[in-house]
């Protein structure tokens, strides 16, 4: 369900419920459900986002990024993206029905854990399903960027739940809508994704994962997206722009030793609220 509320006090509006992040496609989907509030004196917006992202990519592409996510969470560890807290089922609930996780409650009554997949599969495995972003709305890029790390339930049907470093980016242009979306598990190790105009880019440090993406220029070309090859300079790029545009930080980015500002506190007094909104 959806609902609205306005706080006279502090000039605010509260909503929660299905949310329209991007105009999907054939090849690239967002399903999400938000809980977020816009203030209008500041027009600042922010939202917790439980969302799906697929892209039309062979099935094989997934498990081998899932499998490099999983071996080095293994080893250098990672926080829980979450632990099937009831405000991710009642989010849950928004996004595939209450049905379905009323279900999925009373399973976990027996089994006390499962992974938050099971709860809807035709819903939820995807490439990649986020248990909560935080977005911050830029009305002067028209985009929503994320402030807080990226809670990632699963790659596909393999679960992963880690709170991963990485960086966010939906943008509403007059030429349509984009999405790029760069996380890094561990210092060396990263993915990016970057979708605009139609054409889709891909690339990452892990070289088995690069050959599946990129082979399905020879097989199977009118199931699947063809992606363009990406590299690191191009990664990098986005990484910068966004910490630049966002965060108002010219320190250069290095994938052997990232930083991630919302990571220190201090830079959320960087972010003026002047210039965000619808």
């Amino acid at each position: 369900g959806k609902s609205l509320s306005f706080d006279h006090n502090s000039n605010t509006i509260y909503f929660e419920g299905k949310s329209n992040l991007f105009r999907n496609n054939k090849d690239v989907q967002i399903e999400s459900t938000s809980n977020g509030s816009l203030n209008i004196d500041s027009m600042s917006m922010f939202t917790k986002s439980l969302m799906t992202l697929e892209i039309n990519l062979k099935p094989s592409v997934k498990e081998v990024l899932a499998l490099n996510f999983l071996n080095i969470i293994e080893q250098v560890g990672a926080p829980v993206a979450h632990s099937n807290e009831e405000e991710l089922l009642t989010s849950l609930g928004n996004l595939v029905g209450k049905e379905k996780v009323a279900e999925f409650e009373n399973e976990l009554l027996t089994t006390g854990y499962s992974p938050i997949h099971l709860a809807s599969e035709e819903d939820l495995i995807k490439l990649f399903l986020f248990t909560n972003v935080d977005l911050k709305w830029s009305d002067e890029y028209k985009s929503w960027y994320n402030i807080s790390k990226l809670n990632l339930a699963n790659i596909g049907e393999t679960e992963i739940n880690a709170s991963l470093n990485g960086f966010m980016e939906i943008s509403k242009k007059s030429s349509g809508y984009s999405i790029s979306l760069f996380i890094q598990p561990a210092s060396d190790y990263w993915c990016f994704f970057k979708y605009e105009n139609n054409e889709l880019i891909i690339f990452s440090s892990f070289d088995d994962f690069n050959k599946e993406v990129f082979e399905v220029r020879r097989s199977s070309k009118d199931k699947y997206v063809w992606p363009d090859y990406g590299d690191e300079k191009i990664s990098l790029e986005f990484v910068n722009n966004f910490i630049k545009k966002y965060f108002n930080i010219d320190k250069k980015f290095s994938f052997s030793s990232p930083f991630f500002p919302f990571s220190e506190s201090e830079v959320f007094d960087q972010i003026s609220d002047d210039d965000d909104g619808f």
